[in-house]
């Protein structure tokens, strides 16, 4: 049964957390104001601590398709910054586009995400304009306006990128973005697709039929909860196991060697245990911990675990085909 309203323990108390550590710790609560829950903060987390130890060997800008609020591509322009490379921000800025009636899961509805109620001065674009300005990122920072499919072809064959953020939602909105993106990112560059295990599943499907197209398999790195990143160049062993029935490989190495999420997960645990109402969150948190704290095997199919463990997660769309959603995560 879905959950009626959210509760206050794992893996919903793992999105409040505003202490990360550092100075990438205190920009991203500072953009906490301007970002979806999730990504929030686990996704920006993570990135920052993958293009700063890896970006500097990797040839090329970064771009975020799917801008929402902007809290992604603000924080992304700041890794830019740093290490010497153009932004830029790819949306509609007017909501999401059609559905596919048979490849996109009733959950969205055309014009999601668009400006409240039309009004011309909440514009999405205007905001984030205003934003780009007030974090000193105009250098940096170039906004493109309008649908994929008219702003993709500005990227000519000689364009490189080094970290590709997907969060827009649908089938027909992901696909084309790796038919136009995937051979400008360079070899060991990062692709993030968000919502890749959202129950609207067409960002799933569009990434898997890509992939099987092009007969790459690659390694799927699970970020906290529902997004992966494939790293170009990187492919499972053709006579290796896969970790689930889906046909993909998928890993947990990210969160395992993430010591900050693992002691946050702690203390979810001991958060949930404290309370005869968090038994279950206990043991959901319980089983996810176990995972993320042993080395990864080739012959355990961790995946499966990972799904059962964000359950009230999952729970939490309601369905679908009769309901928006109880609450916005």
């Amino acid at each position: 049964m879905a959950l009626t309203r959210r509760h206050d323990y794992f893996p919903f108390d793992l999105f409040d957390i505003r202490e990360l550590p550092g100075r990438i710790g205190s920009e991203i609560k500072d953009l906490a104001r301007y970002s979806m829950f999730p990504p929030f903060p686990w996704g920006q987390w993570l990135y920052g601590r993958l293009i700063n130890d890896t970006i500097s060997k990797i040839d090329g800008d970064f771009i975020d398709l799917g801008v929402g609020m902007g809290g992604m591509s603000l924080f992304l322009g700041l890794r830019a910054r740093d290490h010497g490379r153009r932004m830029y921000c790819l949306d509609s800025f007017t909501g999401l586009p059609a559905l596919h009636s048979e490849l996109d899961n009733p959950v969205f509805q055309e014009g999601d995400y668009g400006p409240p109620n039309g009004n011309a001065t909440t514009q999405w674009k205007e905001r984030l304009l205003k934003r780009v300005k007030d974090y000193g990122l105009q250098e940096v920072i170039e906004i493109v306006p309008g649908y994929f499919n008219d702003t993709l072809p500005k990227f000519g064959p000689s364009k490189k990128f080094a970290f590709v953020h997907i969060d827009c939602d649908l089938y027909t909105s992901v696909r084309p973005v790796l038919d136009a993106l995937y051979d400008l990112v360079s070899d060991g560059g990062y692709i993030v697709v968000d919502d890749f295990f959202h129950p609207a599943q067409g960002p799933h499907r569009a990434v898997v039929s890509f992939f099987n197209e092009r007969r790459i398999a690659p390694v799927y790195h699970v970020s906290f909860p529902y997004t992966v990143v494939v790293k170009k160049g990187e492919t499972s062993r053709s006579d290796g196991p896969r970790f689930s029935f889906d046909g993909n490989t998928y890993s947990l190495d990210y969160l395992r060697a993430d010591g900050f999420f693992i002691a946050a997960l702690e203390q979810s645990l001991r958060r949930a245990e404290a309370h005869p109402s968090g038994a279950k969150p206990a043991e959901n948190a319980r089983l996810l911990l176990s995972l993320v704290s042993q080395p990864e095997s080739s012959q355990r199919a961790d995946i499966y675990g990972y799904w059962y463990a964000l359950q009230d997660f999952w729970d939490g769309f309601q369905d679908h085909r009769k309901h928006r959603p109880v609450f916005t995560i």
